[in-house]
């Protein structure tokens, strides 16, 4: 099975699987980094998130040091200080 077909099997978007990728890969960034890694608006980044976290897949979380939304890909992990 392909990548491509595992995605459309887990009902993701290319988008929303590399999104997972990367947050999964590079913990705590913020929406902010996530977007400038991803090539990617930041409006656009805000609609992905949404949907991934509708499905409980992601949750955000907030910097207690900067107050940046971070996305993460579980309740166990916690964004960087």
């Amino acid at each position: 099975m392909t990548r491509a077909m595992r995605i459309k099997a887990l009902d993701l978007t290319p988008a929303q699987a590399g999104l997972l990728r990367l947050i999964a890969w590079q913990p705590g960034q913020s929406q902010q980094e996530v977007a400038r890694t991803l090539g990617t608006p930041p409006s656009r980044l805000v609609l992905l998130v949404d949907r991934l976290e509708e499905r409980g897949l992601i949750e955000r979380r907030r910097n207690p040091t900067t107050g940046a939304t971070t996305p993460c890909t579980s309740p166990a992990q916690e964004p960087a200080s």
